[in-house]
């Protein structure tokens, strides 16, 4: 087995590669190194195992924050101010009163045209592992 040169590993990667250490795991599945893939034939055998590997997974990172693989998903985001509703409702005894209610933002949805659900293996993506890391629906 090859060492790989961190300086050339994308940020995506490279993130992938730290919350897994910070979760104590030993081993950490990264589809493009671990698949030959400028062999067709490797890349095929192996793309029909991928399901099966995602469903039997610790943990997924799918990383959809990160459109490209050298965007990373571990940089702080800034969610803004908190949104505050006032909601009426009825005291018992009688009496209208009001509570706040607080949402920390709002909430994004991942596109289908996203590339995590274009991976040849995704037949159906919520079948892939119920850890998996970053929701589809998430938190802006």
């Amino acid at each position: 087995m090859e060492a790989i040169d961190v300086a050339i590993i994308p940020q995506s990667i490279k993130d992938a590669i730290t919350s897994s250490r910070r979760l104590g795991l030993t081993y950490l599945w990264v589809d493009s190194l671990c698949i030959l893939q400028d062999n067709d034939v490797d890349k095929a055998k192996e793309i029909g195992k991928m399901a099966g590997i995602y469903a039997n997974a610790y943990v997924t990172i799918s990383a959809a924050v990160a459109y490209t693989c050298d965007d990373g998903f571990l940089h702080k985001r800034t969610i803004g101010e908190p949104e505050r509703f006032r909601l009426p409702f009825r005291l018992p005894d009688g009496q209208i009163g009001n509570i706040s209610v607080y949402g920390l933002g709002r909430t994004t949805i991942v596109p289908p045209s996203h590339p995590y659900f274009r991976r040849d293996f995704l037949a159906d993506p919520t079948q892939i592992n119920a850890g998996i890391s970053e929701p589809i629906a998430r938190r802006a």
